[in-house]
């Protein structure tokens, strides 16, 4: 059952609606900034920072071509 228009579900007196409702706010605040790599969890193995998705300039210029 979707919400009324101007209602507030978070603040639904069922505390299961209302903490999915949470959920679902949650995730949609979420969607584009994870995807573009603008926040991220410094603990995930996939998900990284940019600057750690690369090898530093030192490095590389370190490394020999193959």
């Amino acid at each position: 059952m979707l919400a009324q228009p101007g209602a507030n579900p978070i603040a639904d007196p069922d505390r299961e609606r209302a903490f999915r409702a949470l959920e679902v706010a949650t995730l949609l605040a979420l969607r584009q900034p994870v995807r573009n790599g603008s926040v991220w969890t410094e603990h995930s193995l996939s998900f990284r920072g940019r600057d750690r998705l690369f090898l530093p300039e030192e490095r590389w210029q370190a490394t020999p071509a193959l």
